[in-house]
């Protein structure tokens, strides 16, 4: 007697081309086409538990893809900061170099700060005044030696310069409580004097998160004073510090505009000066700035009406 086979409830058979025998299921396209060595035999609860662990596992992919996303967005940036960023001319170079006048200490604090003390300040032991100021967006910090230079000896203040990852502020806005808590006693063995009274600067981009991490400190800290040169941006209106707030009339990149909003947003009694000549650029040596206008006067004339601005502050605070 001859018996024949009867097919499993839960059996599948797949379809290549011809169509399956008679009274069996045909296996879904999905299983079919891509699937049918795995769960051809696993029936529709096997397979739909087969299937459901694999998109499981296609998931975990997920968080590597973005990932690897974010690294790669990561990297275009710093390209893209490197390829943009000014560099320091060759009087920012010159600058870096102690002389009569200016104790040049580069590399403070982990081969980072840069540091300018008027010479008859160096190793005493009375508390003095200082600057600290941030770079403009994409510039390198030491293109700000020169002014720094030229304000330490024309103020008796100790000037500080903080760089920032990628060359912008954005990156590092409080820096500034790190340079107060640092000096707020005697450096290098006594070479820098304790600085005790502080102003707050930055140029462009720097001088807007100048104003940002003064509106989140508020009153009451070392921070005396703020110095925007062609750059302000956070509301400081309400806090109880001096201020400025200074613009070349050639400035093409931080607009008449701009400052006249800025100077709203500065404590009472602020400097607004606007430079005859100056333009965006000078503020630093870094050469000629992309869509900044011709300057008129030199950058000493431009630094020079910095210091006399931070000279007055000084003796306020």
């Amino acid at each position: 007697m001859k018996v024949e086979h009867q097919p499993d409830p839960g059996e599948y058979t797949v379809e290549l081309g011809a169509s399956a025998a008679t009274g069996k299921q045909r296996a879904p396209d999905c299983c079919s086409r891509f699937f049918c060595c795995c769960c051809i035999h696993l029936g529709p609860v096997g397979q739909r538990i087969y299937h459901w662990k694999l998109w499981q596992k296609l998931l975990l992919f997920i968080p590597l893809g973005i990932i690897v996303l974010a690294l790669l967005a990561f990297l275009a940036l710093v390209i893209y900061a490197k390829a943009a960023s000014y560099g320091p001319d060759s009087t920012a170079i010159s600058a870096l170099q102690s002389n009569l006048n200016v104790t040049a200490f580069t590399g403070v604090t982990g081969g980072t700060w840069l540091v300018f003390v008027p010479t008859p300040l160096v190793n005493t032991t009375a508390a003095a005044k200082g600057l600290i100021l941030y770079p403009g967006g994409f510039v390198n910090a030491y293109a700000y030696a020169p002014i720094a230079s030229h304000i330490a000896a024309a103020t008796s203040a100790v000037v500080v310069i903080t760089p920032f990852f990628l060359e912008a502020a954005i990156f590092g806005w409080g820096k500034s409580s790190d340079v107060v808590s640092y000096f707020s006693s005697a450096t290098l063995n006594g070479a820098i004097p304790p600085v005790k009274t502080w102003i707050l600067g930055g140029h462009s981009l720097g001088g807007a998160f100048a104003t940002y991490h003064l509106s989140n400190i508020g009153d009451g800290t070392p921070i005396k004073g703020f110095l925007g040169l062609a750059g302000a941006g956070f509301d400081i209106s309400g806090l109880k510090i001096q201020g400025a707030l200074l613009r070349g009339s050639n400035d093409m990149v931080y607009s008449a505009d701009s400052a006249k909003k800025g100077a709203t947003q500065l404590p009472s009694g602020s400097v607004i000066k606007e430079i005859a000549g100056g333009n965006h650029g000078q503020w630093g040596s870094y050469g000629p700035q992309k869509g900044d206008g011709t300057p008129t006067i030199t950058p000493v004339q431009q630094w020079d009406v910095a210091a006399d601005v931070v000279k007055q502050m000084l003796q306020k605070i």
